[in-house]
């Protein structure tokens, strides 16, 4: 048997899994996220990026994971419009590179952040196969199942199967939306409307009865902010019917040849009740912060810590060296020996000002306080 070789590390944001390709903005926008998968990296992987990764950022990764610098691969992918991000590699004449980057010893495999149909084709250009499958075919199984269990009508089809708990909702055609609208808002004060493939709030328009007398529907948040684990007091008496949900799902997936990661939002009402919303079959903005914080604190003296990921905007915008000497002032920084502390997972915003960060400490009351310290070391702006 083969021994495990390198992982491409394939930060595909460009795919069309959770939106359609034609939404080029918004996928540009969660693109910006992709220099987190560096966490990902061990010596002799690759990453490959749709957007650059500073050098300040990948020696700080290696400083924390202990991989010194030079062995951290990166390649990056110009852009090429909405398309996929492998054709953005094809156009970009970098597939030569990627592939001379993963020859020698054992098996090579790709690790996209999307399993769609593009990855699959990649990997197969590359002779690789896809992580964690055993074979391309194995994960090329898998993709009817990834595309319908990222959008809306499929997932409510799948938790009824398994009997998750839903909010009251339909699943219609675009013409009838304003009726469903109409009828529901007859009974509940507020309609959220959903595309039925979307993500990070994209899309979303939130609807009370008097939004509809002139015709007009207004996109109000609903959008990722942030993470905490564990669950807050709130709702807390959850957590098992939660995890409960998960194996559920899990196992109808496993069951369907799929082998990744994968996320259930839920809401919880007033009345206290959990409502699962949506399944995301994919990596997400929570995945690859929970590996990084496992890794990091793995040989710590707190190795089950609370934690929380969110982010913020600066007053004024300013580099990573700035950032990061900030939070060392306020004696804020991650320690490796104490498993503690506040990571910048994502390097520098383009707009030097809207900052993403992990906050680690030993209890949930910790990461609150740190939480607090963090917006005044950053000049962080209220409520953002």
């Amino acid at each position: 048997m083969n021994e495990p070789g390198p992982l491409v590390v394939f930060a595909n944001f460009l795919s069309d899994l959770a939106v359609d390709l034609d939404q080029g903005q918004v996928l540009a926008q969660w693109a910006e996220q992709a220099p987190r998968k560096a966490w990902l990296l061990r010596p002799g992987d690759v990453l490959v990026t749709p957007v650059p990764l500073s050098g300040e950022f990948l020696r700080y990764v290696g400083d924390l994971t202990g991989v010194p610098g030079e062995q951290l691969t990166v390649v990056e992918v110009p852009p090429a419009g909405p398309v996929p991000l492998a054709e953005a590699v094809r156009r970009a004449g970098l597939v030569e590179r990627v592939r001379d980057l993963v020859a020698g010893p054992g098996t090579a495999a790709l690790l996209p952040t999307a399993l769609d149909a593009s990855a699959i084709a990649f990997a197969r250009d590359l002779g690789l196969t896809v992580h964690p499958y055993p074979t391309i075919d194995g994960a090329a199984g898998a993709l009817r199942t990834t595309m319908l269990l990222n959008t809306k009508a499929g997932f409510r089809d799948a938790a009824e199967q398994v009997g998750m708990r839903l909010p009251t909702g339909r699943v219609c055609r675009r013409p009838a939306v304003e009726g469903a609208v109409r009828e529901l808002l007859q009974r509940y004060e507020r309609v959220v409307v959903k595309p039925d493939r979307s993500a990070g709030g994209h899309g979303l328009r939130f609807l009370a009865r008097g939004d509809l007398d002139g015709g007009a529907m207004r996109t109000v948040g609903g959008s990722f902010t942030g993470y905490t684990c564990p669950l807050p007091p709130s709702c807390a008496h959850v957590a098992g019917e939660l995890e409960e949900w998960g194996r559920r799902l899990g196992r109808r997936l496993s069951g369907q040849g799929y082998l990744g990661p994968f996320g259930v939002d839920a809401l919880v009402g007033t009345d206290g009740v959990a409502y699962a919303s949506e399944s995301n079959v994919r990596r997400t903005a929570t995945t690859t912060p929970h590996a990084m914080i496992t890794r990091l604190t793995a040989a710590s003296a707190v190795p089950h810590p609370a934690w929380s990921v969110a982010k913020g905007r600066a007053r004024r915008p300013f580099g990573f060296e700035e950032a990061l000497r900030r939070l060392r002032g306020h004696d804020l920084a991650f320690d490796p020996g104490r498993g503690e502390g506040v990571v910048l997972y994502a390097d520098a915003p383009p707009d030097g000002r809207t900052w993403r960060y992990a906050v680690v400490a030993a209890d949930a009351g910790a990461v609150r306080e740190r939480e607090g310290l963090v917006a005044e070391a950053l000049e962080l702006e209220r409520g953002a």
